[in-house]
């Protein structure tokens, strides 16, 4: 009897510690489809942003998908490279809405050094609405879709 009690202690004990850990819904690469028209012209480009399990991310424009453009006001927008450290405020991964803070780090183009700016003036938080199998997020009315 000592031992079959002592047998299902330690199966307990096994079974608390082996509590599978949910990784946070934004880790992975996400698409956003950007269109617009300039000077009558149409074009999109693609927005591939990848959130790493570390807290750091990146967002690149993809500019080989852009149809007859030319911003001369902003030449550098397509193609840049913008990297961010990133962190979820909220507490239950499962939620459907999640809050997140974002801090700024690089720019690739232009070449500004963020570093030399506030903090706070780098720093936001948003909320992001996923839908229920956490393959697309909204943020600010665009839909991001998991890659």
């Amino acid at each position: 009897m000592k031992k079959t009690i002592a047998f299902i202690f330690f199966l307990l004990a096994i079974s608390a510690c082996t509590k599978e850990e949910i990784e946070d819904p934004i880790i992975g690469e996400w698409q956003f489809r950007l269109a617009n028209t300039f000077d009558e012209q149409f074009w999109y480009a693609t927005i591939i942003i990848s959130f790493n399990s570390d807290g750091t991310g990146t967002a690149v424009t993809r500019e080989a998908e852009i149809i007859s453009v030319s911003n001369e006001d902003d030449p550098c927008y397509l193609g840049s490279e913008r990297g961010f450290d990133w962190s979820n405020l909220t507490s239950d991964f499962l939620a459907d809405q999640q809050t997140y803070k974002f801090i700024s780090n690089y720019l690739t183009c232009p070449s500004v050094d963020l570093t030399e700016r506030s903090i706070d003036s780098r720093t936001s938080i948003e909320i992001l609405r996923f839908n229920e199998t956490f393959t697309e997020f909204i943020l600010d009315g665009d839909v991001y879709v998991k890659m």
